[in-house]
Formats: C-alpha cells, structure tokens, sequence
C-alpha cells in the first residue's frame, strides 16, 4: 500500500474513533478506583436495593443486597446468604459496596465489589444503619457505632477498614454523620446537649474531619435532623419542630440565615436538593397519612403533591441526571420500586413480585 493511502486510512480511523468515543467508558474501574485505559461500551445506570425474594439460600424473608438496570431489567442477587444483609452503600466511584450483614454477628460492616465478589470484613462492631458513608474522594468512610441504647459514637477509618478512629467520645448519642466542604468537615446530630434525664432533644452540629472544632449549627429545645446539602456546598436541608410541628428548614453552612420552608401544619419530612439546586424534593401528610412525594422552589415557593395516595410512598431521591425520581411504594401486601419524572408523570414500576424491594440507591456513575 502507498504510504499516503496508508496515512489516509490511518486518518479516517482516528477520526472514527474521535466520533464515537464519546460512547464509550474508558476505563476499567477496580478496587481502589485506579483506572485501565482501555474502550468499553458505557453501561446502563444501575440500582442497588434490597428485596426478601427468593434466593438459593432458600430464606424467602432474608433481606439480602440486589442490583438491576435503571430500567428495571437485569435483576441479580449479590449476596445470597441466609443471614441479612442490609443498608448498601456504594463507594464515591461505584465500583464498591460496604453494607451491613448478621452473618458473623449482628450489623457488622462488610464490602465487595459489584458483583458480589471480593468479599472483605471492615468493622466488627455493631454499626448504626444507615450511617455508612464515604469521602468525596473515596478514601475514608464515617459510620456510628452503638450499644443499642444511647451512646452512639462517629468513627471515621481508610476505606481498607484500617485507622479506626472514635472521632465524638461523648457518653451522649451522636448520629448522622455527613461529609461536608469537600470532605474537610463532618455534620452531624447530637442530643449531647440534653438535660440529665429530661426529653431528649437533638441539635446538628459541624466538626473537622479529624473531630476537632466541634460547634452548634442548631440551638434550641426541638428536634433537628440534618437531611442534605446543596449541590453549590452553600445551603444545609433539615427538619425542625421548632415551630411546633415537623417542617423543612434550611441554614447557611454557618448556621445562619435559617428559614422555615414548608411552614404547614402537617408533617413534612426529609428533603434533598434536586442537581441543580433549583427544586427540593421532601414528604408531607398534608393530604394523606402516608406521607406523599411533594416538590417546591428551593424558597420554599410552588409547593405542590406529586404522587397522592393513602400508600406511604418513602426512599425517594433524584436520578443522577436529575430527570427522574427514584422511590418505593406498597403494592398490594409489599413494597416495590418505582421511577416517575419530576412532574409526577409516567410512572415506571422497576419491580414485581410479591416480597419487600426497598431502600434503592442509584449507583455512581465513575466520571460524574
């Protein structure tokens, strides 16, 4: 072949590549989340969750760990052990899961990889669920450890489960550890603050990550609980019943500038900013016990029920691209899984049968 054919042929390759690598993922991501440079199809979106259906093991009520396409599809167990296994959580790049199991002993934190395979012990102690939550850059993870009763304790250790720190020490409950200003402070609840004996109230607190400089971002007699915070790092969501019954507030970083948002007599709860920051999605039984998904303006403005039914419907979150809400919802004897748009329209049921699918999370996409 002529040499200029041969650069032509090797031009028009290139510029195919060029096209179409916008396409593909290209990189292979593996424990630690280093990266292989290598052209594989980008997949689907996937979902983790939980779900008592039925398994090798045989356990049909054993809550074990599942993950499905984002369209429901492709459903696979990725624990099938006939102890529970329970509050996943996936690593900062997706490539990871740390969970709770009662197979050695009661919510004791495990991790594997995506498949199900790789299986290590992180923690041997009894881990609060819920509150296991890595770093922005995936190297360290916060959980609480508890006796069950009320001295719950933050600790925060390399993603490998090595450098366990108790980063609280207070013989007072502390919950709900965050992540916050890129990873350089904690967030959290605490009813240290409690009078000996009387109600226990709870306040939210800021921290650095190595559990000095410990201040109030509440103060008052009520109940706080943290819930999110906006996507630009300026704006923390909670709940308060500061004014007498439960509502979503928000603060600055600082806690300053705190505004009711929901200002309603009924019970409104949760709340979590939409990607861009212009929508906060939360509960309410302002129609129904439930509660129901509702929607309004980050001022608190337009707010509007999206999904109205005696059914409580909770778990809900935003899709990674912010064009869907992920939730559960009973459906006749148990809960599924389902997806609708943020106008409560076009409802996708992800799930079907007839045991428990709950507690679904969407997994990070690598290069998000």
């Amino acid at each position: 072949m002529h040499p200029s054919a041969l650069v032509s042929l090797s031009k028009r390759y290139f510029d195919m590549f060029k096209k179409i690598s916008k396409y593909i993922l290209v990189s292979i991501i593996i424990f630690g989340c280093s990266k292989i440079t290598v052209p594989l199809l980008q997949p689907k979106g996937e979902i983790a969750y939980l779900s008592r259906r039925d398994s090798d093991s045989g356990y049909r009520d054993n809550l074990e760990i599942f993950i499905m396409s984002e369209d429901g599809s492709w459903k696979r167990n990725l624990t099938n052990y006939p102890g529970h296994d329970y509050s996943p959580h996936f690593s900062h790049c997706g490539s990871k899961i740390a969970f709770l199991s009662e197979r050695d002993e009661r919510y004791h934190m495990y991790m594997m990889d995506i498949t199900g395979g790789r299986l290590v012990s992180l923690v041997g102690k009894a881990i609060s669920e819920g509150s296991i939550q890595f770093s922005p850059d995936g190297t360290k993870i916060l959980f609480v450890v508890g006796d069950g009763y009320d001295n719950y304790e933050i600790f925060i250790m390399d993603s490998d489960g090595r450098n366990q720190v108790n980063l609280t020490n207070h013989p007072a409950g502390d919950f709900s550890p965050h992540f916050a200003d890129g990873g350089t402070k904690i967030i959290f609840g605490s009813d240290r603050d409690s009078a000996p004996g009387g109600y226990h109230r709870r306040n939210i607190y800021i921290m650095d990550v190595s559990g000095s400089n410990i201040h109030w971002l509440t103060k008052n007699d009520s109940s706080n609980y943290f819930c999110s915070i906006s996507p630009d790092g300026s704006w923390i969501l909670y709940n308060s019943n500061a004014d007498g019954n439960m509502d979503v507030y928000k603060m600055r970083f600082d806690g300053s500038g705190k505004q009711n948002l929901t200002n309603n007599p009924a019970w409104d709860r949760g709340g979590s900013f939409s990607k861009d920051g212009t929508k906060i999605m939360f509960r309410s039984t302002r129609k129904n016990l439930g509660p129901d998904i509702c929607i309004m303006d980050c001022d608190g403005s337009n707010q509007k029920i999206l999904l109205e039914s005696e059914t409580a419907e909770n778990d809900q979150q935003f899709s990674p691209d912010g064009t869907k809400i992920l939730f559960t919802s009973w459906s006749g004897n148990s809960r599924d899984i389902y997806t609708m748009d943020l106008d409560g329209q076009n409802i996708k049921q992800l799930t079907n049968d007839e045991y428990d699918n709950l507690r679904p999370m969407y997994r990070p996409k690598p290069f998000d």
